[in-house]
C-alpha cells in the first residue's frame, strides 16, 4: 500500500511539476520501499522453505536464521545495508551529492595528462598544497575508488597523512586545467 502512495506522490509531483528535488526524493522512496518489499517476500519464502525442512512443523520459524539468509542471498549494493555506518568516501558524497554548489570555489589544477595515475596527482597535489597545520610529509591510500556525485564521476581516495585522515576527490578537467581536485577532512 505505502509503495502505491509513493508511486501516486511521484506521478503527482511529475503532472504538477513540482521540484527536481521532490521527484528525486520520491523516486527515492520508491526504490528504498520496492527492496524492502523484495526482502519481505523473500523472507517469506525462507519462513517456508525452513518450516518444510522442520520435521515439527508446528515449531515456530527462527526468525534471525531466516534474516541471515535473507542478508546471505540479497544482491550486494554500493551502499553499506542499514546496519552498517557509511565509511568515509560513502558519507563524503552523500553529503556533496545534497549540495548542489560544493564544486564551486579555489581548486588545485594539476597539469597532469589524462591517463596519469590517481597515484601521481595525488602526489602532486599534496607537493602543491600547504593545509593550516603544515605540509603533508608522509602519506598511505587506503582506499582509492570511483565515486558518482551529481551525475559526474571521480576518483576518490582516502589517505592517511602526518596531518591525519584526508579524503581527496579528484577528476579530469581537460587539457588546460589538468585535473580538477579537491581535499575534504572526513566526517
Amino acid at each position: 500500500m505505502r509503495i502505491a502512495g509513493i508511486l501516486l506522490g511521484l506521478f503527482m509531483a511529475s503532472a504538477c511539476g513540482l521540484g527536481e528535488d521532490r521527484r528525486k526524493q520520491a523516486e527515492e522512496e520508491a526504490r528504498r520501499a520496492a527492496e524492502k518489499a523484495a526482502l519481505v517476500e523473500r523472507k517469506a519464502g525462507l519462513d517456508a522453505a525452513l518450516s518444510q525442512d522442520r520435521p515439527d512443523r508446528r515449531q515456530p520459524v527462527d526468525h534471525d536464521e531466516a534474516q541471515r539468509a535473507v542478508d546471505a542471498a540479497a544482491p550486494s549494493s554500493s551502499s553499506p545495508s542499514s546496519q552498517e555506518r557509511p565509511g568515509p568516501i560513502d558519507r563524503l558524497v552523500t553529503r556533496l551529492d545534497h549540495d548542489h554548489l560544493w564544486r564551486n570555489g579555489h581548486f588545485a589544477k594539476i597539469p597532469l595528462p589524462r591517463d596519469a595515475t590517481p597515484e601521481a596527482v595525488l602526489s602532486a597535489l599534496l607537493e602543491a598544497t600547504t593545509f593550516d597545520r603544515g605540509k603533508v610529509k608522509t602519506h598511505t591510500i587506503s582506499e582509492t575508488r570511483e565515486v558518482r556525485i551529481g551525475g559526474a564521476t571521480y576518483v576518490a581516495l582516502m589517505i592517511e597523512t602526518n596531518l591525519g585522515a584526508k579524503l581527496v576527490l579528484m577528476q579530469y578537467a581537460d587539457e588546460k586545467v589538468g585535473w580538477w581536485t579537491r581535499v575534504f577532512d572526513p566526517e
